[in-house]
């Protein structure tokens, strides 16, 4: 955050007192906390004096939306970073913001809160910069393209994950893609590959109806951009944000050679929901192509993944192995991504069923399925999680445990129904 923040002025406003005092005792060891505990004390204070960033709880307003304060804040002072606090972040994800904003779950904890603050800051000061390295390779291979296909409205944070909402600049199509950081892994660049999908009941993706598959441009803006928000060190570019890879499979490709022969030092993953003609040419014709490949499987029982993933019927889940296999058998790492959903997919018929699938030939990366996105489906716990491995272990499976499905369909997911028999 540099070696100044502990002078910078944060003013944090909110009209539960409890919460604004909590937020003010995690802050001041790290910079001078003012706080106000109603819109009208946040207007008084903003004309008094200068912030370096203002931390707001969205619904101070009353009838003034936040996004409406914050064009008002940063009218007042462009200089000044803004946090927008919120128990539903998902409320920012169709809305165009100032890029120096970011919106924060207000659980998202103690050094992400500071992280985030010391950014708006930095992102109010400097709102797009280019390290000199990336500026030269960039020239280099005349790439200059690719930053100016994508236009970055808002920024929103939750808990250590950051989600990038953008247009694409050729025709204003609306994307999205997250940025993280695995302890295990490092820094991720999870892009999208298409705007829209809507192939799977639970993803947000289904909020937005599919446009059109992204050029290698637009997927590679996503990267250069993304690289200047991470600290410097080796990258991992995901293709598994929005959208189907393999619809886009040859851009993709392309992008993963392009920058390949870069300085960037990327590993690459195609995280996809399976397409068996699309597999084969990647069996075919990519076997050099250097990225893991991750198969979204879910659901071992092929008409209850039909169900909950629409978009993949008429793919057959013994087709799909067998060419996962022979893939595998070229040197390519596959993984197999498992997402355990309590009372639908978590029963021991179903990990049987996968356990016969995998036969130990890959490992297993077991996530959980955040609460409250399936119409009558129970939240998924940790200890549903620990039994689904638990079983796939001593069935002598690889296990992974990975993080949650964090772009999960705020909208259509909550209203999908459960699958029945």
């Amino acid at each position: 955050m540099g070696v100044n923040m502990r002078k910078r002025k944060v003013l944090v406003v909110d009209d539960h007192r409890v919460v604004a005092e909590a937020i003010q005792a995690i802050l001041e060891s790290f910079f001078r906390v003012f706080v106000e505990y109603s819109f009208e004390g946040m207007c008084n204070a903003l004309l008094g004096e200068r912030f370096d960033c203002l931390v707001l709880d969205v619904n101070i307003g009353g009838d003034w939306p936040g996004t409406k304060i914050v064009k008002w804040v940063r009218g007042l002072d462009p200089w000044m970073g803004v946090i927008l606090m919120t128990a539903d972040p998902s409320l920012f994800y169709q809305t165009e913001q100032d890029p120096s904003v970011i919106c924060v779950d207000k659980d998202i904890g103690e050094d992400s809160l500071v992280r985030e603050i010391g950014d708006a800051i930095a992102r109010a000061r400097k709102p797009y910069s280019l390290r000199r390295e990336h500026f030269e390779i960039l020239y280099k291979h005349n790439l200059f393209s690719w930053i100016n296909a994508v236009r970055i409205v808002g920024l929103s944070a939750d808990h250590g994950t950051r989600r990038i909402e953008a247009v694409l600049t050729g025709d204003d199509i609306p994307l999205s893609w997250s940025l993280y950081t695995s302890p295990e892994e490092g820094d991720m660049i999870c892009i999208s590959s298409t705007s829209g999908c809507g192939r799977c009941l639970f993803c947000d993706s289904g909020a937005r109806p599919f446009k059109r598959p992204l050029t290698k441009e637009e997927m590679g803006g996503q990267v250069i951009l993304s690289m200047e928000m991470l600290p410097k060190g080796p990258k991992i570019v995901s293709f598994g944000s929005e959208g189907e890879p393999l619809l886009s499979l040859e851009n993709c490709c392309e992008l993963i050679e392009n920058l390949s022969r870069m300085e960037f030092g990327f590993k690459f993953s195609i995280i996809t929901t399976g397409d068996e003609d699309q597999l084969a040419v990647i069996r075919d014709r990519k076997s050099s192509l250097p990225f893991t490949l991750s198969w979204s499987c879910h659901f071992a029982r092929q008409e209850i993944r039909d169900f909950y993933m629409p978009g993949t019927s008429g793919q057959s889940i013994e087709r799909i192995i067998r060419l996962l296999r022979q893939i595998e058998g070229q040197g390519r790492p596959v993984i197999i991504r498992y997402m355990v959903i309590r009372g639908v997919n978590d029963g021991k018929d179903d990990i049987n069923k996968l356990i016969d699938l995998v036969d130990g030939k890959f490992p297993v990366r077991v996530v959980p399925h955040q609460k409250g996105r399936l119409k009558d489906v129970q939240p998924t716990t940790s200890e549903d999680v620990d039994a689904v491995i638990s079983m796939l272990e001593a069935s002598g499976i690889v296990c992974l445990k990975g993080e949650a499905i964090t772009n999960t369909n705020v909208g259509r997911g909550k209203n999908a129904p459960k699958w029945s028999a």
